[in-house]
């Protein structure tokens, strides 16, 4: 009974936390509240088409003792055709080589090239202390998937090829 009572106050911890995030966008950004796998999370999405910008950023946070793991996910694209897959596959070492935290991988069943972070929160901090670094983290994660989405671009539309850019070190 006890286990069950503590995994509600959690999950209502972490909507409180994702509650207090919401709070820090304006009308630039459309976010919605859902629950994947169980979890609470909000997906950020910019309100105009912005070809160098990540198509949206999903935010969940989890509780781990007396801390927590605050992830960020940027699509960076969705949809890629199945053989853009390989080229980008090819690519992905020497973009990570590059990228101070967090990593980019891809989701081949999906066709979704995405940026992750992940950082741990110690439950003690001011929510002030945390908002502030979530803000600072956040626009370090879209610039770096931006960043890497305006690169990728021409393999994307097929205009270049993975060994292409390798050999003229465009990456």
């Amino acid at each position: 009974m006890a286990r069950k009572k503590k995994t509600e106050e959690n999950g209502e911890w972490e909507k409180s936390l994702l509650g207090s995030i919401i709070t820090l966008f304006d009308d630039n950004a459309q976010l919605t509240a859902e629950e994947i796998e169980g979890k609470p999370v909000i997906v950020i999405e910019p309100m105009e088409e912005n070809e160098s910008f990540p198509e949206d950023v999903t935010v969940s946070v989890e509780r781990l003792g007396g801390s927590s793991q605050v992830s960020l996910m940027a699509a960076v694209f969705t949809g890629l055709p199945e053989d853009r897959a390989a080229d980008i596959l090819r690519l992905l070492p020497y973009i990570n080589e590059y990228v101070v935290f967090g990593h980019f991988d891809l989701l081949r069943d999906e066709g979704a090239l995405f940026f992750s972070y992940s950082f741990i929160m110690n439950g003690t901090w001011p929510m002030e202390s945390f908002l502030r670094v979530f803000t600072q983290t956040f626009d370090e994660v879209t610039f770096t998937a931006a960043d890497r989405r305006e690169m990728l671009l021409p393999l994307i539309r097929g205009e270049t090829t993975a060994d292409k850019m390798i050999e003229d070190d465009n990456f």
